[in-house]
């Protein structure tokens, strides 16, 4: 299925169904076709209940027991079979059970029929019969070769009875069995017609889906890169903003909510010694070791803007927060990136944590880990603070 968008794309637009498209439409429509002829089952199972209060009024006392037994034999077959084909484990054999239901429909009537006795009771038992392979033929198959069984057997089996039948004269026999077979060959051709208008539907279905799913996908890549520092492949200072504006807007999942701001000590001077690219190539370094330390996907870590870093904690006690910000710290320390102009004469970075316990102090944690951060800077960096 992995060609799936390539086969919808290539594909002649009047062209029949093939390969892993036929399947996937049969996959799609063979639930709904068996729920049809479930229901057909049933009905027809159910309809022969009433029709025997018609074979008791009708028929001569002689007739009435084997026609009654027939019915009865015809009643139980539909209503097993409308239980069978609602088992989604009997999907594999359902168009064997439809074309064996209707050549026991076909030989069922002419021996109703024929236990009747006259012409006139052969013509409205397998008339009747007929009328329910007919009703098989539309709503019970969906495989082409299927539906070209079902017709060819029942054909077959038609012609048989007929030619046994007490119809008078062999040009009655004949044109009864050559219109009802014509006529069930019909029936075959309008819903071969009607499968092929639904699968060229089913086809542009397909490509609207496939247009959707793309224009989806292109609507997600612009919104993850209108959230995401290119530099480093972190959220971006927009995002930030997004996500602190919605937990202002509602904390309570939140709480206690941690909040670290992070700052590459000295990175000024280090961009004016070895120069921006540099300078790039160290931010992506420590964002990758500060993104590292990072266990849970509700943490959010971003770029703030320039050397700034914010990491946001959700969930997260004072312990806890200063233990990630601590293990933060000691991974852009441990990268070992020469600073020339630091005293450290390393990369490092200081860290101001702040952690809001309600809901209430949740709008004032960015300025609260600001002022952290600046206490941690003039205590002499590489250091966290609260």
């Amino acid at each position: 299925m992995a060609d799936l968008p390539a086969e919808i794309a290539a594909h002649p637009p009047g062209a029949r169904l093939r390969g892993p498209l036929l399947r996937l439409f049969r996959t799609r429509h063979l639930p709904q076709t068996l729920r049809f002829a479930s229901l057909w089952s049933l009905a027809v199972g159910l309809f022969n209940l009433p029709a025997a209060l018609f074979d008791t009024l009708t028929l001569p006392p002689l007739a009435r027991p084997p026609v009654l037994l027939l019915r009865l034999l015809l009643a139980l077959a539909y209503l097993t079979a409308a239980a069978g084909l609602g088992n989604p484990r009997a999907r594999r054999f359902s168009a064997l059970i439809i074309i064996l239901l209707s050549l026991l429909t076909l030989a069922a009537s002419f021996l109703m029929g024929a236990q009747a006795g006259g012409a006139l009771f052969y013509v409205i038992y397998q008339g009747m019969g007929l009328a329910m392979v007919c009703t098989a033929i539309v709503f019970g198959q969906t495989e082409r070769a299927a539906l070209v069984w079902l017709i060819a057997l029942s054909t077959a089996l038609l012609a048989v009875c007929v030619a046994v039948s007490p119809l008078p004269g062999m040009a009655a026999k004949a044109q009864f069995a050559v219109y009802y077979g014509l006529f069930m060959a019909g029936l075959g051709l309008a819903k071969t017609l009607q499968d092929r208008t639904a699968e060229r539907l089913f086809l542009l279905q397909l490509r609207d889906e496939l247009a959707a799913d793309e224009m989806a996908a292109r609507n997600d890549q612009l919104a993850s890169m209108a959230c995401t520092d290119p530099l480093t492949g972190l959220a971006n200072r927009r995002a930030f903003d997004e996500v602190m504006a919605a937990l202002e807007t509602d904390s309570s999942w939140a709480l206690p909510l941690a909040l670290c701001m992070l700052d590459l000590d000295h990175f000024k001077p280090f961009n004016d010694r070895l120069g921006h690219l540099a300078g790039d190539d160290c931010l992506r370094q420590a964002a990758g070791a500060m993104r590292a330390q990072l266990r849970r996907q509700t943490d959010v870590l971003a770029r703030y803007g320039g050397e700034e870093f914010v990491l946001i904690l959700p969930n997260t006690s004072h312990a806890e927060a200063q233990d990630i910000a601590a293990r933060v710290r000691a991974a852009v320390f441990a990268l070992g990136r020469s600073h020339p102009a630091s005293p450290f004469g390393r990369v490092t970075v200081s860290a101001g944590l702040a952690v809001a316990g309600s809901a209430e102090r949740v709008r004032g944690l960015v300025a609260q880990a600001d002022g952290a951060l600046y206490r941690a800077k003039q205590a002499g960096r590489n250091q966290v603070a609260l």
